[in-house]
Order: structure tokens, then C-alpha cells, then sequence
């Protein structure tokens, strides 16, 4: 077992200082520098439309959670709707 996590080890190591590893973090950074920053209006934007969602999340929730426990209650079979017919 101790042999098997060395060798894991070792080619870990290995693996991470091999040159496709290398170039794969070098792509990593260049993308992430070349990325525009981003302005107070759109971080805004991003925060109330973010906000939005969490309200409309929470909202869904309440509405599971009600359909849930309607489903759950048991039935009475002489509870049934009468044909207005």
C-alpha cells in the first residue's frame, strides 16, 4: 500500500513538471490576464440580476416545499369533488 502511494507520489510530481503540464498553466494565465476588468455598472448589473434569482430560488422553494406536504397528507376517499353537473 505504501509502495503504491509513493509510485502515485512520484509520478505526480513527474507529472506536474512535464512540459504539457507547464504549457497547460502557461495558457491558464495568459487567458486569465487578457480577460477585460470589470466595470462598477455591470458588476451592479451582475448583483441585482444575481439577487433576482436567489429571490426567485427561494420563492420556488416555499412552493415545493407546500406541494410537498399536500401530497403527503393522507387522502379521505369520501373527500372527492362532486360533478356540478
Amino acid at each position: 500500500m505504501e509502495g503504491a502511494l509513493l509510485l502515485i507520489f512520484l509520478f505526480t510530481i513527474f507529472a506536474l513538471n512535464s512540459p504539457i503540464a507547464k504549457a497547460v498553466a502557461e495558457r491558464i494565465r495568459r487567458d486569465a490576464a487578457a480577460l477585460p476588468p470589470i466595470s462598477d455598472d455591470r458588476l451592479t448589473e451582475q448583483s441585482a440580476r444575481l439577487e433576482a434569482l436567489e429571490t426567485e430560488v427561494a420563492r420556488l422553494t416555499e412552493a415545493l416545499d407546500f406541494t410537498q406536504k399536500l401530497l403527503e397528507k393522507p387522502r379521505d376517499p369520501t373527500d372527492r369533488p362532486t360533478d356540478g353537473a
